[in-house]
């Protein structure tokens, strides 16, 4: 085992032990291994076992956006308050992500709205 850095598409350096994700995967990966001086510098592991060697820049820290987990995110503000959709466990508004100036609800809604068109590559 190497671990050495490389960095990830988003300039994020990856070590050993880290979760990451594969361009335009869903799932996340385990890096077991990184050896910048490889062709195929980053080793992951896949949640069935399976090891592959990967280039660093096909890899990113980020989740990606799917429609699966916009599904999730909006669960779990179902019947609660917009708190859990915001990834705060507590209700308390000294620390919204959204600020005062509009009420949580709506903060919510259109921030479904705004990553739903993102997702169908809607401008309007």
């Amino acid at each position: 085992m190497t671990d050495l850095t490389a960095e990830d598409r988003d300039g994020v350096p990856i070590k050993v032990g880290d979760t990451v994700w594969q361009d335009g995967g869903t799932h996340p990966v385990e890096v077991v291994d990184v050896d910048p001086g490889k062709d195929l510098p980053v080793t992951i592991r896949t949640a069935s076992g399976l090891v592959h060697g990967f280039a660093a820049d096909f890899l990113t820290h980020e989740r990606p956006e799917s429609w699966a987990r916009l599904e999730e995110d909006v669960g779990k503000a179902e019947g609660e308050h917009p708190c859990g959709y915001f990834g705060l466990e507590e209700f308390t508004c000294n620390r919204c992500p959204v600020g005062a100036t509009e009420p949580c609800n709506r903060a919510m809604a259109m921030d479904i709205v705004r990553r739903a068109k993102a997702l169908a590559g809607v401008d309007a």
